[in-house]
């Protein structure tokens, strides 16, 4: 995109490419691995040969704009515009309903919904195949792995739990347990598709990201001889970042349009229960920290609040950019210098976690799917709610990193739980103000994730911390 950062460096002569094994002495087995992961974070390497020379370039995406105080003057300015077409001239708010707000509204709407599939299923295949090469992490990888999952895991756990609450569940096969069961059973079943096209042509978001998972698994297992449709994947996956990145841009627009929208229809008064979603979302984290309070000290035989002031650096910035990219830096320079972890590890597992570690986001979805079907009367049974819960954590990791990234997912969950694409606007307009929260949280859980997953492998330098508390 315009504005990106651009670094070159040429050198005359013949091909040398020193990414390539034969031309480079000191290369590691896990660079590519390590590429892949820091290019879907916005981060990438390229080499060129060209009339005899050699191109290293570093290519940097530009950092997003900061979308809170736009998205903030829409909804004002929405919301008085629309109170006062509906107050003062309700002939005029119908025309304008009717005529420009609405089909601007359903444009929208469907241009996100078409290229919610296929930039979901591209972008969890391309994932897979970046990191095909995780195993070269050994030990470490497969523990990094294990706590990511299992972080993801136990905040959608918590999340619903809390949730569970809130909700006035629809009966199922008249309420029998066996009913219930036979109900989730089928929904599981479900995943796996009985028709690979027909999968894409209805729209099941859960068997488009079992092909996803299907093919990325594919192109790893044929990496040796699939390097040109794995090349295809990697240049749609670019082109349909570029395309959120764009889409991003005018969020603020789309949420004015929306909210204008919902205000002409009369259905703007279902917010005055926004409060559950704060109230949820901070439950859940404010939860997952005490536990990871209580963690620290069991684990690491350390002081929690000692591991929270070496990572407070990168924290803030991901609270007050919303960006882990911005973050990673930062980040980088805590796990190495302050928590003492060896920098082969941080290399490959800080940004491998700034991709799929996402706790957070895995709450918000869960959060804001519940909230949208009660707002739109959608009914909600039990193993329905089951699946709403996993349907949240695999979105959650299968959500790519990159700005506007989370619009198509939301279109397709609330297709698959049934809610209405008006509550679109909802959804995006509380996610682009929680998901600062959200990336503040992962850049916490990734460094002391990494901390743990290092300390168990024996490969983090523990006396830091030892020699600080001497200090002190």
């Amino acid at each position: 995109m315009f504005g990106d950062l651009h670094l070159e460096i040429t050198k005359q002569g013949v091909y040398c490419d020193p990414f390539d094994p034969q031309f480079n002495a000191d290369y590691e087995v896990g660079e590519p691995f390590s590429r892949n992961i820091l290019a879907n974070l916005g981060v990438e390497f390229k080499f060129s040969h060209s009339r005899d020379i050699n191109c290293v370039s570093l290519v940097i995406k530009k950092k997003r704009i900061n979308q809170i105080i736009p998205i903030l003057i829409a909804i004002v300015t929405a919301v008085s515009i629309g109170t006062a077409l509906r107050n003062f001239s309700p002939d005029a708010a119908q025309i304008l309903y009717e005529s420009v707000v609405t089909p601007s509204f359903n444009m929208f709407i469907g241009f996100i919904t078409a290229i919610a599939i296929p930039f979901i299923f591209i972008s969890t295949a391309w994932g897979l195949y970046s990191i095909g090469e995780a195993g070269v992490l050994g030990k470490f990888g497969k523990a990094l792995f294990g706590r990511f999952f299992f972080k993801g895991l136990l905040a959608t756990f918590i999340a619903g739990v809390i949730l569970f609450f809130t909700i006035d569940f629809a009966d199922e096969a008249g309420g029998a347990a066996g009913g219930q069961l036979s109900a989730l059973f089928a929904m599981l079943t479900d995943i796996i598709p009985s028709n690979i096209i027909g999968a894409f042509l209805n729209g099941n978001p859960l068997q488009i990201i079992f092909l996803a998972v299907i093919t990325g698994f594919i192109l790893i297992k044929l990496r040796s001889t699939s390097f040109n449709i794995a090349s295809v994947f990697r240049e749609a996956n670019d082109f349909f970042r570029t395309l959120l990145e764009i889409i991003s841009l005018i969020i603020p627009v789309f949420v004015f349009v929306s909210i204008l929208n919902l205000i002409l229809s009369g259905a703007f008064i279902g917010l005055s229960n926004m409060w559950i979603v704060f109230a949820v979302f901070f439950g859940a984290i404010l939860i997952m920290i005490i536990l990871q309070i209580i963690e620290i000290p069991i684990r690491l035989k350390v002081s929690p609040f000692n591991v929270y002031k070496r990572i407070a650096h990168p924290v803030l910035i991901g609270l007050f950019t919303a960006s882990s990219t911005a973050a990673l830096p930062a980040a980088i320079e805590s796990c190495e210098k302050k928590l003492g972890i060896d920098k082969k590890l941080v290399k490959a597992g800080l940004p491998l976690g700034m991709i799929f570690l996402k706790p957070g986001d895995a709450i918000s979805f869960a959060v804001l799917m519940v909230f949208c079907a009660n707002m739109f009367s959608v009914s909600i049974t039990i193993p329905g709610f089951i699946l709403l819960l996993l349907t949240a954590y695999i979105f959650s990791i299968a959500t790519p990193p990159v700005a506007g990234g989370s619009i198509p997912v939301y279109a397709l969950l609330f297709e698959q739980v049934g809610i209405p694409l008006e509550a679109l606007t909802i959804a995006i307009t509380l996610y682009v103000i929680l998901d600062f929260i959200e990336t503040a949280f992962k850049v916490c859980c990734v460094q002391t994730e990494l901390l743990h997953a290092a300390h168990k492998t024996g490969m983090v330098d523990m006396s830091l911390f030892k020699k600080k508390e001497m200090q002190t």
